[in-house]
């Protein structure tokens, strides 16, 4: 596995290493040598300023304090990949993982067991649990998202080493469905710091207490051959153009606030293991004219909207309508772990 890294690191924002993960992601067999299973992988690592990170299908007011973001120059952006809102300061170190392997579903849990594994090397208790966390002790200190392109995959996620959970708790604004379904009353009261659970264990080589230390040993734990060397590819001028252009689409106000537009009507539910899904439709003449969908689901393809407002134009709103109208679509190939029955109940409940 190749650890993926640049000469100059300063300065740099989240969509810049976004843009840089989807660089490497479409040019995979150029700048990534295949190993001895012709499988491609790279590893990346990073930390920026405060910043509140959407996932790719939620609405910007129901998930952070834009009002507190502006006062307290916290950047807001959104990432092509599913999942929940994320905070991000230099305490919270971001880790991307980039391969050639396209199931979504076993690529997404083997970068999970890597990372809790590394964890436990060092005594940490840390169990990937539900759809894309990894926890010690009950308490989160990891949450974890994909994205799907024709030829690779891009899973990437937080660490939670010594974030400051008080701004954190302000940026952030979780729904109480999701808040209810840990069974706590905070997002305070869920989450921990590594540092906090490392300053715990009894024995423990105190290095691993310094943040530019604990980097090190992730990327020598991704990245590092039998005999120890990191194998790293480092991106150049000419790169760096790339991944420029890349980011200019992550820049764009449009695409940082989302679809904006009055749905006649609402549907709201939680799924187990999908998450929350928001479907709308927007009805002319009695009619559904057209769908669509929000969440902190992990998309697999992302034509979705598309797809559902073809097969729904002109329909009746009812369940025997939708059923037949959707009989053809695989929906567990745009949604993760969802089925079609959950998505028809979730509207008719």
């Amino acid at each position: 596995m190749y650890y993926v890294t640049l000469k100059n690191k300063e300065g740099r924002n989240a969509i810049f290493y976004l843009a840089m993960e989807e660089y490497i992601a479409r040019n995979f067999e150029r700048l990534i040598d295949a190993d001895e299973n012709g499988v491609r992988e790279a590893f990346f690592i990073w930390s920026v300023a405060p910043t509140a990170l959407l996932g790719r299908n939620q609405f910007i007011e129901a998930e952070i304090n834009r009002a507190y973001c502006q006062e307290h120059n916290v950047k807001c952006f959104r990432r092509k990949s599913g999942g929940g809102c994320i905070y991000m300061d230099e305490g919270n170190i971001i880790l991307g993982y980039v391969s050639s392997r396209t199931d979504a579903q076993a690529t997404f849990e083997f970068y999970l067991d890597k990372v809790s594994s590394i964890l436990r090397n060092l005594g940490l208790d840390a169990r990937f649990t539900g759809r894309n966390d990894i926890q010690i002790a009950e308490k989160k200190i990891s949450g974890n998202a994909f994205y799907m392109l024709p030829n690779a995959s891009i899973v990437h996620g937080t660490l939670l080493y010594d974030s400051d959970f008080e701004a954190m708790t302000k940026v952030l604004t979780p729904s109480a469905a999701k808040i209810k379904s840990k069974g706590v009353a905070s997002i305070r009261q869920r989450v921990t710091n590594i540092r906090e659970e490392l300053e715990k264990l009894p024995e423990l080589d105190k290095k691993y207490l310094e943040r530019d230390q604990f980097m090190n040993y992730l990327i020598t734990s991704f990245c590092a051959d039998e005999n120890g060397k990191v194998w790293e590819k480092y991106l150049g001028d000419d790169d760096l153009q790339e991944i420029y252009k890349i980011e200019a689409a992550y820049a764009d106000k449009d695409f940082i606030e989302g679809k904006k537009q009055d749905y006649s009507l609402e549907y709201f539910g939680k799924i187990d293991n999908v998450g929350e899904l928001h479907i709308f439709f927007d009805m002319k003449d009695g009619l559904i004219y057209s769908c669509h969908v929000e969440g902190d689901y992990f998309p697999i393809k992302t034509d979705l909207d598309e797809q559902l407002t073809n097969l729904l134009r002109n329909k009746e709103n009812t369940e025997d309508s939708i059923r037949e109208a959707l009989h053809d679509i695989r929906l567990e190939e745009y949604i993760m772990n969802i089925n079609k029955e959950q998505f028809i109940k979730l509207i008719y409940k």
